[in-house]
């Protein structure tokens, strides 16, 4: 999927894009069957040693809460089939790592350093994360802290609507302070958005039979 296609889908969405956050199995391998697949489409060419480490904290988060997710790097496919054949299975939700003009565009809030377009009534299916944003609030351009965003936009797309909590990886804005001391393993989902994802995800696996 192009960037402009992207762009024109997202702001397409944006009067209903409620999910912000705000600041005051990886590719290579099989996932396994059954999961939610969640491809990733790395637009803003995260370093591959940073991405996998992104992965990696992103499959801590949903797994410590019994989600099946299966974390697919699209950007980083083989460029055709048989090879990697997972690659070429539409996923379930999408990931868009964006670029800085293609954040600009969507979300000209420079504090906004994610959102995940949805109604009310309805849940979405793509979530959009500005890799440079996150950059500039992290630790010393530590991108950890690019896996809890992440995993706060996808969870949008797996929780009903207004789903922020006080705390947890649902808190809907950070002051710089709480940054500095962020640390993805000591961070989670709230008891309640937990049994919620599973559900959520556990319907996903049902449509597809």
């Amino acid at each position: 999927m192009s960037p402009n296609r992207l762009m024109s889908i997202a702001r397409s969405l944006l009067p209903a894009a409620t999910a912000l956050v705000s600041v005051a199995p990886l590719a290579g391998a099989t996932p396994p069957a059954p999961a939610v697949r969640v491809g990733i489409y790395d637009y803003a060419s995260v370093p591959p040693d940073q991405m996998a480490r992104v992965l990696g904290d992103l499959v801590g988060l949903f797994t410590a809460v019994g989600a099946d997710l299966a974390w697919v790097d699209m950007s980083r496919c083989p460029s055709r089939p048989p090879h990697a054949a997972y690659c070429y299975v539409a996923p379930d939700l999408t990931v868009v790592i964006a670029t800085r003009q293609m954040a600009d565009t969507l979300m000209p809030r420079s504090n906004v350093l994610g959102f995940a377009p949805r109604t009310e009534l309805e849940q979405g299916r793509i979530a959009y994360v500005f890799y440079d944003r996150v950059r500039a609030v992290s630790a010393a351009g530590d991108v950890g802290w690019l896996a809890v965003v992440i995993a706060h936009e996808l969870a949008h797309l797996l929780l009903p609507h207004r789903s922020h909590s006080d705390s947890g990886v649902m808190q809907a804005a950070w002051n710089a302070r709480e940054l500095l001391r962020l640390d993805v393993r000591q961070i989670g989902f709230t008891a309640r958005q937990a049994e919620q994802i599973r559900r959520r995800v556990g319907r996903t696996l049902l449509a597809r039979h």
